[in-house]
């Protein structure tokens, strides 16, 4: 496959640096590392790891919410804390899936 894209991006110098140790005692270049993330993203149809905030940090976002147009409400976060205990649990059902069950 032909490589004739560019990602350009900024992260944290010392992120950068801890990261290109890592991957040099791993043998491999930055460069490679990200097509090893974006392959394994378009194999998954989504981020290859969970992604999703623990307990607390969801505690600390609920109470940072402050004006209107930032807050939820009590039902709204318990509708979150359910979704994402279900997503935890491998409860999900992907939309290709719903399609099949639908025959579309």
């Amino acid at each position: 496959m032909a490589k004739n894209a560019t990602i350009n991006m900024r992260v944290d110098a010392s992120l950068k640096t801890d990261v290109e140790r890592i991957l040099h005692v791993l043998g491999i270049s930055t460069t490679e590392a990200i097509n090893m993330f974006l392959n394994r993203v378009r194999l998954s149809k989504g981020i290859p790891f969970p992604v999703q905030m623990s307990d607390d940090e969801f505690r600390s976002y609920l109470a940072e919410c402050s004006s209107e147009d930032e807050a939820i409400s009590t039902e709204e976060a318990n509708q979150i804390k359910l979704a994402q205990n279900e997503i935890r649990e491998n409860k999900v059902v992907s939309f290709d899936e719903i399609k099949r069950s639908l025959g579309t």
